[in-house]
């Protein structure tokens, strides 16, 4: 319950600083009808739930994580065949996507061409996600009771 009251807040934050504008030049991701697909997660949220959201909503996604070092932004989008991205997507070597979302960070800073993923994970088509920055700076708002 926790965390969801949490993920929550975290959310009414993010809507809160798309609304007023605050973060329109890290908004990368467009989908066929010119919309800027937002989703959410916490740092401490297991990496399967972050998948899975963003498979949900059609593979692509500008994703705000809240997690250990401020707030991320990750760029989910389709595989484009530039660069040399990290394969994750093979979903038969995974053991599972229990692993928390900020050790992903941890890694996927590493990765300067991003990471190509699965659209699941165990315990929960491709998707390529890449860092889009180490920071995102939020305006704060009231948190729920």
């Amino acid at each position: 319950m926790k965390r969801r009251l949490a993920l929550a807040n975290f959310n009414i934050e993010v809507n809160e600083n798309i609304a007023a504008g605050n973060v329109d030049d890290v908004l990368a991701v467009t989908n066929a009808a010119g919309e800027y697909p937002v989703v959410a997660a916490l740092g401490c949220e297991p990496l399967s739930l972050l998948v899975e959201r963003v498979s949900a909503i059609g593979g692509i996604a500008n994703v705000f994580v809240k997690g250990r070092s401020g707030v991320s932004m990750i760029v989910a989008s389709r595989p484009t065949g530039e660069g040399n991205p990290a394969d994750l997507s093979d979903v038969d070597e995974w053991k599972s996507g229990e692993s928390d979302i900020d050790m992903f960070l941890d890694y996927l800073r590493r990765q300067k061409d991003g990471v190509v993923m699965p659209d699941h994970l165990p315990c929960s088509s491709e998707l390529s996600m890449n860092l889009s920055s180490d920071s995102v700076e939020l305006e704060k708002v009231p948190e729920l009771v």
